[in-house]
């Protein structure tokens, strides 16, 4: 068995180039290590714990936001259980929008109350979009 698993993230509409992972619980009895291509962002909606990330250790809290780069070897875990969301961002996005993805490095631990509240009203979007592709 493994201990690390490529996710190759599927983008099934090309004109929302995001996943949205809602309420996952981390158990720190079941975690794994992973990487992808994609730039991820992690924000904590209850309890708390950390991003191994890489050789480091990034601290997530009902105040932080972790951002995953492009091809990092990551995964959350806690002592007790917390829960996250994740939105999982195509390189398409950073590449239509001039951005060097495959060269920029984004600073992994944000402590931004705006960055969370955006991220929160837009869970609301990708719920609503879930709901028109399961319509479809």
């Amino acid at each position: 068995m493994s201990l690390y698993r490529y996710n190759n993230h599927r983008f099934r509409n090309p004109f929302l180039p995001f996943i949205y992972f809602p309420d996952m619980v981390i158990d720190p009895e079941k975690t794994h290590s992973n990487w992808h291509e994609t730039v991820e962002l992690f924000w904590c909606i209850a309890g708390e714990g950390f991003i191994r990330y890489d050789a480091d250790q990034v601290p997530i809290d009902l105040q932080s936001v972790v951002v995953i780069n492009s091809n990092v070897i990551h995964c959350a875990d806690t002592e007790r259980s917390m829960t996250v969301r994740s939105v999982v961002i195509d390189k398409s996005f950073f590449q239509i929008n001039g951005v060097p993805v495959d060269t920029l490095y984004f600073c992994p631990s944000i402590q931004d109350a705006q960055l969370r509240d955006f991220l929160e009203e837009k869970v609301l979007f990708f719920k609503k979009q879930k709901e028109m592709d399961n319509c479809s």
